[in-house]
């Protein structure tokens, strides 16, 4: 165990757990004159969708109707095919990460844009200011990684660049997410050698300063939540066991307890199990899509706060359990608790379907989603719900919406697109990235 005492008075304790087989490993950072506990977790004003999944809870639900046609108001041509997840911000602008960095005006025209460097998953603070991680090549010192701060208007506030001791930038960041209050959460890891990789949980605040960070050895991949209770949860490569392993850490200082997953086994653990953002509610509970080496163990597992299972549900996978892209497994939280989600039924993986989970863990309903032909591969995000329970999601070349019945509300199909992102705006306004085109449905 190791304490330290940053500059600005924080007492930042460090604890390693080293133990075989999946685990939860604890770090705790506290401020005793200004207890993040006591902090509310703020409220979006003025925009409905400030992460790639709405919130850092990830629930994917809005608090706004969306369209009841398919019909496209408008599209923005884009001109690399690298973008996902919009988010919007609170003046209705749609922001774009990938090969460059968009902000398109709420009636299709373009704000603005940086072009300099590849950005990646990006956030809006309630004040406008946009944090994104950018990449950009350094002649001298290769590719450097950054956590950039963005002036609604396009100008930048401040960077923050990440390098080990030898003063080189770190392998990869990973993540960056929002605290309760109000900082800036970046994980990041660094090759040291073989089956030897450091990662680091970093906190900034909004002027680009570290208040506090922590070590530890693994390899944290870029899905995160924040839970109703403050906790941190990610997934994180562990070695030398080759496993994704469920990482919890408490932003208040408690302990997260032992977590695992004994309906997969552990046998069943070492592979890239990890499957998407994991999904709060308000009572603190975490869902998460799990993957097996026996892929009929693959599906759903519900967890509490003290990382305990409530229930399971199994034989859900994705693309036949192929190599998922990071968020295919993401899922949407309806207004009574229930999950929706994408996946192709494990004994017969002919066609994707959109399941309902009761919040109680059984399968309220399963209805086969649009395809264009054949077997249609799942798009790199899940579906998305509104305030009225409709259901907005996409495959490959398909864009749908379902009653919170399981009846299908309309469909509109593309075979030159590949959708990959969505997202819901105040305005009733149905955001989805493609390849080639933003389009606004509405």
């Amino acid at each position: 165990m190791r304490f330290l005492i940053t500059s600005n008075g924080f007492l930042c304790v460090f604890f390693i757990f080293l133990i075989v087989g999946p685990h939860c490993i604890l770090f705790s950072c506290t401020d005793d004159d200004n207890d993040p506990a006591q902090t509310p977790t703020p409220t979006p004003q003025g925009s409905s969708w400030r992460f790639p999944r709405r919130t850092m809870m990830n629930d994917a639900h809005s608090p706004y109707p969306g369209p009841i046609t398919s019909e496209i108001e408008w599209s923005y041509p884009l001109n690399k095919p690298d973008y996902s997840f919009p988010i919007i911000g609170p003046d209705g602008a749609v922001i774009l990460s990938g090969n460059h960095l968009y902000v398109i005006n709420p009636d299709g025209s373009l704000k603005w844009s940086q072009e300099d460097s590849k950005y990646l998953l990006p956030f809006v603070a309630e004040d406008g200011t946009i944090y994104v991680i950018s990449y950009k090549r350094n002649p001298e010192k290769g590719m450097e990684k950054f956590v950039k701060a963005f002036h609604p208007n396009g100008s930048l506030l401040w960077e923050k660049g990440f390098y080990d001791t030898y003063g080189n930038s770190v392998d990869s960041i990973e993540g960056l997410g929002e605290g309760p209050d109000r900082n800036i959460i970046v994980t990041y890891y660094d090759y040291l050698g073989i089956h030897s990789v450091a990662f680091s949980i970093v906190y900034l605040n909004t002027e680009g300063s570290i208040e506090c960070s922590f070590n530890g050895w693994g390899q944290p991949r870029f899905p995160m939540a924040l839970t109703s209770n403050h906790q941190l949860i990610l997934w994180y490569y562990k070695y030398p066991y080759y496993a994704y392993l469920c990482g919890c850490f408490d932003y208040k200082g408690g302990s997260c307890g032992m977590w695992s997953f004994p309906s997969l086994g552990y046998s069943n653990l070492a592979t890239n199990n990890y499957l998407g953002y994991p999904t709060t509610d308000f009572y603190g509970n975490t869902f998460f899509r799990t993957k097996a080496y026996d892929k009929i163990l693959s599906g759903v597992v519900a967890k509490d706060q003290e990382g305990n299972d409530i229930w399971s549900i199994q034989g859900i996978c994705l693309r036949d359990e192929s190599y998922p892209y990071l968020n295919d497994g993401d899922m949407a939280l309806g207004s009574d608790g229930r999950l929706y989600l994408l996946g192709f039924d494990c004994t017969d993986a002919s066609a994707p379907y959109l399941y309902a989970i009761h919040q109680d863990g059984w399968i309220l309903w399963q209805q086969p989603v649009p395809v264009v032909s054949g077997t249609e591969l799942l798009s790199q995000a899940g579906p998305v719900v509104d305030s009225d329970e409709h259901i907005y999601g996409i495959t490959r070349s398909t864009v749908f919406a379902y009653h919170a019945d399981g009846s299908l509300l309309w469909s509109h199909e593309d075979e030159t697109e590949n959708f990959k992102g969505l997202a819901l705006s105040m305005d009733s306004t149905l955001y989805v990235v493609g390849d080639l085109r933003l389009y606004a449905f509405r």
